[in-house]
């Protein structure tokens, strides 16, 4: 992946508490995902998961549901904040998305994403896959992934541990010697 010059390495080990805090970044939009994890966690709560909170970080009307936390949107410098407020960034867009800055932003705070298998930044997690969560891209595969992580929140520390060991080095040079290099197996292939 290739990101802009802004990404830092600010990994650490984190705690997780009693309450699973879910977070989400962008608009109120089908294709998004929003919705879909809006009813995931609201069925979740109709199950008993008293202790779920859904943030939200969005420039949108405010959300009335009891398990939502509203947030305006943030900036560059408001990240650690913002990371340090969820356990887990849920990005559950409907559309196969090339690649989710978001997703390295959050990995670069040491926090796990959930993800459809079909997910561009799923190139982030290939290297670890217990490095974050991925469903089957259905509302019924985001519940089960997000009641499992409710279960058990050592799977939360699993997967920040797997983040701390990660090779984070996502600059443009080595984009390009990724690049490059599978070039130079397919021209050897085709020899």
């Amino acid at each position: 992946p290739v990101s802009h010059q802004g990404i830092a390495d600010c990994r650490r080990k984190r705690i997780f508490g009693k309450t699973l805090r879910i977070g989400y970044f962008g608009s109120w939009s089908m294709h998004k995902g929003f919705f879909d994890l809006l009813k995931a966690c609201g069925r979740l709560r109709e199950k008993g998961c008293t202790d779920l909170e859904l943030h939200i970080y969005s420039g949108t009307a405010k959300r009335k549901e009891c398990f939502v936390r509203n947030h305006s949107g943030f900036g560059q410098g408001q990240l650690a904040e913002v990371f340090d407020g969820i356990d887990v960034l849920a990005m559950p867009s409907r559309w196969p998305e090339t690649f989710g800055l978001a997703a390295l932003e959050a990995v670069s705070f040491g926090v796990p994403v959930i993800l459809p298998e079909y997910a561009g930044a799923m190139d982030l997690l290939r290297a670890d896959m217990r490095a974050g969560f991925v469903y089957d891209g259905t509302v019924q595969g985001l519940e089960e992934t997000i009641r499992k992580i409710y279960d058990n929140r050592e799977l939360l520390a699993q997967a920040n541990a797997a983040i701390l060991r990660m090779d984070m080095d996502f600059s443009y040079e080595r984009h390009v010697r990724q690049i490059l290099e599978i070039y130079r197996k397919v021209c050897a292939t085709e020899k």
